[in-house]
């Protein structure tokens, strides 16, 4: 079964499927604003793996780009946090100053986590 729930009748913001095995819960996917896509774009490193990753801004929203990956989607989740269309490159979340500036992002994905990359530079 699936529940659709909203703030007011009009706008629905989340669902609930329901089955045997439990409750999942979605919500919508949030809208970045132009301010807040070039806020986040520019290159980011980690030198774990020796690694610069760049955040571009598209007509259609924000890619990773990378010489290894390619060219790898961003969709925002929750604020901060975006899935990634990639098995390596799932998910990320952004990480903050104290005067809210993006300072980099953790990295998760297939076989690894919070993997650290740290803003370098603006687009």
């Amino acid at each position: 079964m699936i529940s659709f729930f909203g703030a007011d009748n009009s706008k629905i913001d989340s669902l609930v499927y329901s089955s045997e095995s439990g409750a999942f819960t979605g919500v919508k996917a949030k809208s970045l604003t132009v301010s807040e896509e070039n806020a986040l774009s520019g290159d980011y490193y980690n030198d774990e793996l020796n690694m610069t990753v760049k955040i571009d801004k598209l007509d259609s929203g924000l890619i990773v780009q990378s010489f290894g990956l390619g060219s790898i989607r961003l969709f925002p989740t929750y604020s901060d946090e975006f899935f990634c269309d990639h098995d390596f490159f799932s998910y990320i979340k952004v990480y903050r100053d104290n005067r809210n500036s993006i300072k980099g992002f953790l990295l998760n994905g297939f076989s690894v986590s919070n993997i650290k990359f740290a803003k370098v530079s603006n687009n």
